[in-house]
């Protein structure tokens, strides 16, 4: 996996899984912000608020394959095009079911 750790605090990680859990592992073990993200066919890439050290990099890696290895839920409520509210996601909610 490569790594460029730059002035603008740029993370490069190739095919990386996503981590579900409710705050980002940079956000929980050190409070650094993701200002952005980009996820690309060959490379995603993440932005964060400040440059992190090889091993806070390393610890927040090491995290984020925790929770991938936990094999969580996701969970995402569908919703019809052009409609809004509570009744539209609650019926996306059942289809999502059903299928």
């Amino acid at each position: 996996m490569g790594r460029s750790i730059g002035p603008a605090a740029s993370i490069t990680c190739s095919s990386t899984p996503a981590s579900t859990s409710s705050r980002p592992a940079f956000d929980r073990l050190f409070g650094v912000r993701t200002v952005s993200f980009h996820l690309g066919r060959d490379a995603s890439t993440i932005d964060l608020a400040r440059e992190l050290s090889r091993d806070e990099i390393a610890a927040a890696e090491t995290e984020a394959n925790r929770v991938v290895w936990e094999n969580r839920g996701v969970s995402i409520p569908l919703r019809e095009r052009g409609r809004r509210g509570e009744a539209a996601a609650a019926e996306g909610n059942r289809c999502a079911r059903a299928r």
